[in-house]
């Protein structure tokens, strides 16, 4: 029974871990990365500074929406 137990909450884990990657686009999240770098350095940006970074990691003006 033990056995059962952990090895449900093993496949929750991994089923989980997998879906994370899944979701996880590299464009988006270096933009995200690069936009937070840009507030921890300065943070009264201009939404111009912002909005430059989504330009040039080409994300697409419905996508900001989201964010």
């Amino acid at each position: 029974m033990e056995f059962l137990i952990i090895g449900l909450f093993a496949a929750i884990v991994a089923f989980l871990i997998w879906r994370s990657k899944q979701n996880t686009d590299p464009k988006e999240q270096a933009c995200a990365i690069e936009i937070g770098n840009l507030l921890k350095a300065n943070p009264d940006a201009r939404a111009q500074a912002v909005a430059d970074v989504f330009i040039k990691h080409g994300i697409d003006h419905p996508r900001i929406a989201h964010f």
